[in-house]
């Protein structure tokens, strides 16, 4: 098995406040163990800076849902 199909893979529910926490180390420290594949919350402008900080860090651009 590839370390590919080892991959955890998290939808974040909620990207508000600490939230980036989580979003920004995933794809910097836990890559090869894990990736987000989307991300919730009520507030787009959330989402998007949730998205730009994520890139940021290293992940890709994931898709967005209006909670």
């Amino acid at each position: 098995m590839s370390s590919a199909a080892k991959r955890r893979r998290y939808a974040q529910v909620g990207v508000g406040g600490r939230a980036r926490f989580f979003y920004e180390a995933i794809p910097r420290d836990f890559a090869q163990r894990a990736e987000v594949v989307a991300f919730c919350d009520v507030n787009q402008t959330r989402l998007d800076l949730a998205n730009k900080l994520h890139r940021a860090a290293g992940g890709a651009t994931v898709p967005t849902y209006p909670a």
